[in-house]
């Protein structure tokens, strides 16, 4: 059956039926203190957690237009649909999206996300725009973010799909490439801002901003750990920091070189 808030505060220190599917109003909050899974979630207002533990597990969809904060994990079983601008929220722990994750019909809603690892396995905006998608901690993509408008991660990257924004792009901590990756902006910037590696095979790595305004920005080092393929960007390079250990580069703008470039085969 369902559990519904429609106004107040619950507080939750016990468990519930895991076939429950759980609604919250606007302005309604269920302050979570225990761990658990609920069937189903739909979202307007707040899940909370003021005293003790708390993980969430939907093992259902979620629709998702408010705020949570568990001391523990979420996860996100089922198709995710963010209703409207969200903010999910951890002390130290994993969020997961087991499958897809895209705004309302008709609308482009922000996600904003706090977690010590944010892992997406299922494709992020595939049928319909995301905002912007900003991360707290680090980001483990093994499915392609295909339409937001913009994506910004604090720590570490590891990128095991394409990404696809009309705006910026940052990654701000150390990037992995798991996979051949391409990131693509609308005239707009993307920045590294440390070190980009391949995982231990040489990965290409395509950057398209799409015009000629957009520029790249290495900020630290380029293979340096471990090998790139082919780089081939469309747009403009800024490298404060060497390319190494890389097969190829390709720049169809201008580029600033403020460091050594050293490729196997072309440049």
């Amino acid at each position: 059956g369902d559990t519904i808030i429609n106004v107040g505060t619950i507080k939750l220190t016990g468990s519930v039926n895991t076939a429950t599917d759980l609604i919250i109003a606007s302005g309604a909050t269920l302050d979570l203190q225990a761990s658990q899974t609920f069937a189903s979630l739909d979202l307007d207002g707040t899940i909370s957690n003021t005293a003790g533990t708390s993980t969430l597990t939907i093992s259902g969809t979620s629709d998702l237009g408010g705020s949570i904060t568990t001391s523990g994990t979420q996860d996100y079983e089922g198709a995710v649909t963010v209703t409207g601008n969200s903010t999910l929220t951890t002390t130290n722990a994993q969020i997961t999206f087991d499958t897809t994750v895209n705004s309302e019909t008709g609308e482009t809603n922000n996600l904003t996300i706090t977690a010590s690892e944010v892992q997406f396995d299922g494709i992020v905006g595939g049928t319909r725009t995301l905002g912007a998608i900003s991360i707290t901690g680090s980001l483990d993509l093994n499915q392609a973010i295909s339409n937001a408008t913009s994506l910004s991660v604090s720590t570490t990257s590891n990128l095991g799909a394409n990404v696809t924004t009309t705006s910026t792009q940052t990654y701000t901590g150390a990037v992995t490439l798991s996979t051949d990756t391409t990131l693509a902006t609308t005239n707009a910037d993307v920045t590294f801002g440390s070190t980009v590696d391949g995982d231990g095979t040489a990965r290409d790595l395509i950057i398209n901003t799409g015009g000629t305004t957009g520029t790249i920005q290495f900020v630290n080092t380029v293979g340096a750990n471990n090998n790139l393929d082919a780089i081939t960007i469309t747009g403009n390079l800024n490298l404060d920091a060497a390319i190494s250990n890389t097969t190829s580069l390709s720049v169809s703008g201008t580029s600033n070189l403020g460091a050594n470039v050293t490729t196997s085969s072309t440049q």
